[in-house]
Protein backbone atom coordinates (compact mmCIF):
# COMPACT_ATOMS: atom_id res chain seq x y z
CA UNK A 1 0.00 0.00 0.00
CA UNK A 2 0.99 3.66 -0.19
CA UNK A 3 1.84 3.57 3.54
CA UNK A 4 4.27 0.62 3.36
CA UNK A 5 7.28 2.91 3.82
CA UNK A 6 6.07 4.23 7.18
CA UNK A 7 7.74 1.92 9.68
CA UNK A 8 11.17 1.46 11.32
CA UNK A 9 13.67 -0.93 9.82
CA UNK A 10 17.28 -1.39 8.81
CA UNK A 11 19.71 0.14 11.32
CA UNK A 12 18.62 2.86 13.75
CA UNK A 13 20.58 5.88 14.98
CA UNK A 14 19.59 8.65 17.40
CA UNK A 15 20.40 12.27 16.63
CA UNK A 16 19.19 15.74 17.52
CA UNK A 17 18.22 18.64 15.29
CA UNK A 18 17.12 22.07 16.53
CA UNK A 19 16.93 20.69 20.07
CA UNK A 20 14.62 17.82 19.13
CA UNK A 21 15.55 14.14 19.15
CA UNK A 22 14.89 11.77 16.26
CA UNK A 23 15.41 8.14 15.39
CA UNK A 24 16.86 7.71 11.93
CA UNK A 25 16.35 4.47 9.99
CA UNK A 26 17.99 2.87 6.95
CA UNK A 27 14.98 0.69 6.12
CA UNK A 28 15.18 1.99 2.52
CA UNK A 29 18.93 1.31 2.21
CA UNK A 30 19.91 4.94 2.77
CA UNK A 31 19.24 7.13 5.86
CA UNK A 32 16.04 8.72 4.54
CA UNK A 33 13.41 7.88 7.18
CA UNK A 34 12.99 9.35 10.65
CA UNK A 35 10.52 9.79 13.50
CA UNK A 36 10.54 11.98 16.59
CA UNK A 37 12.08 10.15 19.55
CA UNK A 38 9.08 9.39 21.73
CA UNK A 39 7.01 6.27 22.26
CA UNK A 40 3.84 7.97 21.03
CA UNK A 41 5.39 9.04 17.72
CA UNK A 42 7.28 5.79 17.09
CA UNK A 43 4.02 3.84 17.43
CA UNK A 44 2.06 6.26 15.21
CA UNK A 45 2.77 5.57 11.55
CA UNK A 46 1.48 9.00 10.50
CA UNK A 47 4.40 10.65 12.32
CA UNK A 48 7.15 9.14 10.14
CA UNK A 49 8.95 11.53 7.80
CA UNK A 50 10.94 10.83 4.68
CA UNK A 51 13.78 12.86 3.25
CA UNK A 52 12.81 13.64 -0.31
CA UNK A 53 12.53 16.28 -3.02
CA UNK A 54 9.11 15.05 -4.16
CA UNK A 55 6.15 17.39 -3.96
CA UNK A 56 4.45 16.79 -0.58
CA UNK A 57 1.86 14.06 -0.97
CA UNK A 58 3.27 12.88 -4.31
CA UNK A 59 4.66 9.43 -5.08
CA UNK A 60 7.51 8.34 -7.29
CA UNK A 61 6.29 7.93 -10.87
CA UNK A 62 9.36 7.74 -13.09
CA UNK A 63 9.66 10.57 -15.59
CA UNK A 64 6.21 11.82 -14.48
CA UNK A 65 7.29 12.32 -10.87
CA UNK A 66 6.29 15.67 -9.36
CA UNK A 67 9.23 17.45 -7.70
CA UNK A 68 8.91 20.35 -5.28
CA UNK A 69 10.58 23.56 -6.41
CA UNK A 70 10.62 26.94 -4.72
CA UNK A 71 9.62 30.25 -6.28
CA UNK A 72 13.27 30.61 -7.35
CA UNK A 73 13.12 27.29 -9.20
CA UNK A 74 15.41 25.55 -6.72
CA UNK A 75 14.73 21.94 -5.80
CA UNK A 76 13.28 21.67 -2.28
CA UNK A 77 14.70 18.76 -0.30
CA UNK A 78 13.41 18.20 3.21
CA UNK A 79 11.81 15.94 5.78
CA UNK A 80 8.22 15.50 4.65
CA UNK A 81 5.24 13.59 5.99
CA UNK A 82 2.76 11.80 3.71
CA UNK A 83 5.48 11.48 1.06
CA UNK A 84 7.51 8.30 0.49
CA UNK A 85 11.32 8.48 0.68
CA UNK A 86 13.37 8.85 -2.46
CA UNK A 87 15.79 5.96 -2.94
CA UNK A 88 19.28 6.09 -4.39
CA UNK A 89 18.13 4.33 -7.56
CA UNK A 90 15.10 6.61 -7.98
CA UNK A 91 17.26 9.72 -7.54
CA UNK A 92 19.54 8.45 -10.32
CA UNK A 93 16.54 7.81 -12.57
CA UNK A 94 15.29 11.36 -12.00
CA UNK A 95 18.74 12.69 -12.89
CA UNK A 96 18.83 10.57 -16.06
CA UNK A 97 15.32 11.73 -16.98
CA UNK A 98 16.38 15.38 -16.62
CA UNK A 99 13.93 16.13 -13.81
CA UNK A 100 16.80 16.70 -11.39
CA UNK A 101 19.07 19.22 -13.10
CA UNK A 102 22.86 19.37 -13.12
CA UNK A 103 22.85 22.34 -10.71
CA UNK A 104 20.32 20.77 -8.31
CA UNK A 105 21.52 19.28 -5.03
CA UNK A 106 21.61 15.48 -4.86
CA UNK A 107 21.98 13.35 -1.74
CA UNK A 108 22.63 9.71 -2.59
CA UNK A 109 24.87 9.55 -5.65
CA UNK A 110 27.91 7.96 -4.00
CA UNK A 111 31.06 7.78 -6.11
CA UNK A 112 34.21 5.73 -5.52
CA UNK A 113 36.88 8.13 -4.20
CA UNK A 114 39.52 6.33 -6.28
CA UNK A 115 37.76 5.71 -9.60
CA UNK A 116 34.70 7.97 -9.68
CA UNK A 117 32.49 4.96 -10.38
CA UNK A 118 29.00 4.78 -8.89
CA UNK A 119 28.53 2.89 -5.62
CA UNK A 120 25.05 1.44 -5.13
CA UNK A 121 24.17 0.71 -1.51
CA UNK A 122 22.24 -2.37 -0.33
CA UNK A 123 22.28 -1.53 3.40
CA UNK A 124 23.91 1.05 5.64
CA UNK A 125 24.57 2.16 9.20
CA UNK A 126 24.98 5.84 10.14
CA UNK A 127 26.41 7.36 13.33
CA UNK A 128 27.79 10.75 14.39
CA UNK A 129 31.57 10.61 14.81
CA UNK A 130 33.22 13.04 17.23
CA UNK A 131 36.71 12.50 15.81
CA UNK A 132 35.71 13.41 12.25
CA UNK A 133 32.95 15.85 13.25
CA UNK A 134 30.83 14.23 10.57
CA UNK A 135 28.20 11.57 10.24
CA UNK A 136 29.83 8.32 9.19
CA UNK A 137 28.25 5.70 6.96
CA UNK A 138 29.37 2.09 6.77
CA UNK A 139 27.64 0.82 3.66
CA UNK A 140 27.20 -2.58 2.02
CA UNK A 141 27.44 -2.40 -1.76
CA UNK A 142 25.14 -4.19 -4.16
CA UNK A 143 26.58 -5.56 -7.41
CA UNK A 144 30.20 -4.97 -6.43
CA UNK A 145 33.07 -6.24 -8.56
CA UNK A 146 34.48 -8.82 -6.13
CA UNK A 147 31.14 -9.92 -4.72
CA UNK A 148 27.48 -9.17 -5.33
CA UNK A 149 26.79 -8.26 -1.69
CA UNK A 150 30.11 -8.37 0.16
CA UNK A 151 31.99 -5.12 -0.44
CA UNK A 152 31.93 -2.55 2.35
CA UNK A 153 32.39 1.20 1.98
CA UNK A 154 33.07 4.21 4.21
CA UNK A 155 31.51 7.64 3.63
CA UNK A 156 31.00 10.92 5.51
CA UNK A 157 28.37 13.67 5.41
CA UNK A 158 27.58 16.88 7.33
CA UNK A 159 24.03 15.70 8.19
CA UNK A 160 22.57 12.23 8.74
CA UNK A 161 20.57 12.44 5.52
CA UNK A 162 23.63 13.53 3.55
CA UNK A 163 24.56 14.61 1.02
CA UNK A 164 26.47 11.35 0.60
CA UNK A 165 28.86 11.96 -2.28
CA UNK A 166 32.18 10.13 -1.91
CA UNK A 167 32.94 6.63 -0.63
CA UNK A 168 36.08 4.60 0.05
CA UNK A 169 36.12 0.81 -0.10
CA UNK A 170 37.34 -0.60 3.22
CA UNK A 171 36.56 -4.35 3.10
CA UNK A 172 36.22 -6.87 0.28
CA UNK A 173 34.74 -10.36 0.70
CA UNK A 174 35.65 -12.22 -2.49
CA UNK A 175 32.52 -13.95 -3.80
CA UNK A 176 31.04 -13.91 -0.29
CA UNK A 177 28.14 -11.99 1.26
CA UNK A 178 28.49 -9.57 4.20
CA UNK A 179 25.11 -8.07 4.97
CA UNK A 180 23.14 -6.05 7.52
CA UNK A 181 26.19 -3.98 8.47
CA UNK A 182 25.95 -2.16 11.81
CA UNK A 183 28.22 0.32 13.56
CA UNK A 184 28.57 -0.14 17.33
CA UNK A 185 29.21 3.36 18.59
CA UNK A 186 29.50 2.24 22.23
CA UNK A 187 32.75 0.43 21.31
CA UNK A 188 34.37 3.60 19.87
CA UNK A 189 37.80 4.49 21.23
CA UNK A 190 40.01 7.59 21.26
CA UNK A 191 37.15 10.01 20.74
CA UNK A 192 35.79 8.15 17.73
CA UNK A 193 39.10 7.67 15.95
CA UNK A 194 38.69 3.88 16.33
CA UNK A 195 35.28 2.56 15.28
CA UNK A 196 33.79 -0.92 15.13
CA UNK A 197 31.23 -2.46 12.79
CA UNK A 198 29.87 -5.91 12.17
CA UNK A 199 27.90 -7.82 9.59
CA UNK A 200 26.66 -11.28 8.74
CA UNK A 201 29.27 -13.33 6.88
CA UNK A 202 27.63 -15.96 4.66
CA UNK A 203 27.90 -17.69 1.29
CA UNK A 204 24.22 -16.97 0.62
CA UNK A 205 23.72 -15.59 -2.93
CA UNK A 206 27.12 -16.95 -3.97
CA UNK A 207 28.52 -20.25 -5.27
CA UNK A 208 31.35 -20.17 -2.72
CA UNK A 209 32.14 -23.12 -0.48
CA UNK A 210 31.10 -22.19 3.11
CA UNK A 211 33.98 -21.12 5.36
CA UNK A 212 34.14 -23.80 8.08
CA UNK A 213 32.91 -22.59 11.49
CA UNK A 214 32.46 -19.05 10.19
CA UNK A 215 29.67 -19.31 7.62
CA UNK A 216 26.47 -17.49 8.54
CA UNK A 217 28.10 -15.88 11.52
CA UNK A 218 28.73 -12.35 12.77
CA UNK A 219 32.15 -10.83 12.07
CA UNK A 220 33.37 -7.62 13.73
CA UNK A 221 35.86 -5.22 12.16
CA UNK A 222 37.91 -2.42 13.71
CA UNK A 223 38.67 0.67 11.62
CA UNK A 224 41.19 3.41 12.43
CA UNK A 225 39.88 6.66 10.92
CA UNK A 226 43.42 8.13 11.06
CA UNK A 227 44.71 5.50 8.65
CA UNK A 228 46.19 7.40 5.67
CA UNK A 229 44.78 4.77 3.29
CA UNK A 230 41.32 5.92 4.33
Amino acid sequence: SKDDWRHPGGQAAYYEEDGKGYWLFTEHRMPNLRVAASYDTITDYTQYESFTCLTPGAAYNGAQTSLERGADGQLVWGWKKNTPPLTQVQEKELIDAGLIHADDPTYYQLKDADTGEEVQIASSSIEWNDYRQRYVMIGQQTQGKSSVLGEIWYAEAPAPQGPWTTAKKIVTHNNYTFYNVAQHKFFNKEGGRIIYFEGTYTNTFTNHVPTPRYNYNQVMYKLDLANPKL
